[in-house]
């Protein structure tokens, strides 16, 4: 099992933390006095919430050792402790604000994963999430997505000798607006939007070093050894060159889709 890698993940921490600054701007709360950053990861995420509202009681959970340590050692003065978010998460406690940034497509059932966070909301408070849309939209033709970096992937695993072993892997899964409205919306006032974000990779070896530490770890995973795994990654980027050129300055356009949900409870 190849765990989490909190230095991969952060080789983009300025990309990576901007959602979590937009959905913390969107919080109609002027001064939660609890906070719970759920899959807080190396602490990105924490660290944008106390700055926002440095006066709160934070707690950052995650299920990775390894981004909870890197968390703790970035932010030493905020509570961080181990939480499976798929399962029961009553003994946290409840909180004025519930915070999920790029979590809930890791989870079995991000729907479920989505009513159990907001379970922890007290009444008047919020529940704020961002997850990245991976399922296809309509798009520009010959623009690099987020859903087409997922299909690359998904074509690579189909391929031999990958299909052996990547047929059972755990794919990312993701959130659609109207799930989440239904989930939500009986008990809160909910505001969602869409935004898309384009990164300026350095070339289709920044594409492969933005998904070695996230969307492809399942594919990854699932292979036996090195070998495999760098032969995994070398096809995808064959895939990426034969579709997406660069631009004249070698940078590749990426364009990431990803959607936001704020519920005030009632």
């Amino acid at each position: 099992m190849i765990a989490w890698n909190p230095e991969q993940y952060l080789r983009f921490g300025s990309e990576r933390t901007r959602p979590s600054r937009d959905l913390a701007s969107a919080v109609p709360l002027e001064a939660p006095g609890t906070i719970l950053d759920a899959g807080c990861g190396p602490g990105n995420s924490t660290a944008v919430l106390k700055e926002f509202w440095p006066h709160a009681r934070i707690q950052g959970v995650d299920a990775s050792e390894e981004m909870l340590g890197a968390a703790r050692r970035a932010l030493p003065e905020a509570a961080f402790s181990r939480a499976d978010l798929d399962g029961d998460l009553s003994a946290l406690g409840s909180f004025d604000l519930v915070f999920s940034n790029a979590v809930l497509q890791w989870l079995a059932d991000p729907g479920q994963g989505l009513s159990r966070l907001f379970a922890l909301v007290k009444p008047g408070g919020a529940l704020a999430v961002q997850v990245p849309a991976c399922t296809p939209a309509r798009s520009a033709e010959g623009r690099l997505e987020t859903c087409d970096a997922h299909r690359l992937m998904a074509d690579t695993a189909r391929e031999a000798p990958f299909a052996a072993y990547t047929a059972g892997c755990t794919r990312l899964k993701t959130l659609e607006a109207p799930e989440a409205y239904r989930r939500l919306s009986p008990q809160a006032r909910v505001t969602m939007w869409e935004t898309r974000y384009c990164h300026l990779l350095d070339g289709y070896d920044g594409l492969l070093q933005w998904y070695r530490g996230t969307g492809m770890r399942p594919y990854l995973e699932s292979l036996p050894d090195k070998e495999s795994r760098a032969l995994f990654e070398e096809r995808f980027l064959e895939r990426a060159r034969e579709e997406y050129p660069l631009a004249a300055d070698g940078k590749l356009l990426f364009w990431f889709r990803r959607l936001f949900v704020v519920a005030v409870r009632r």
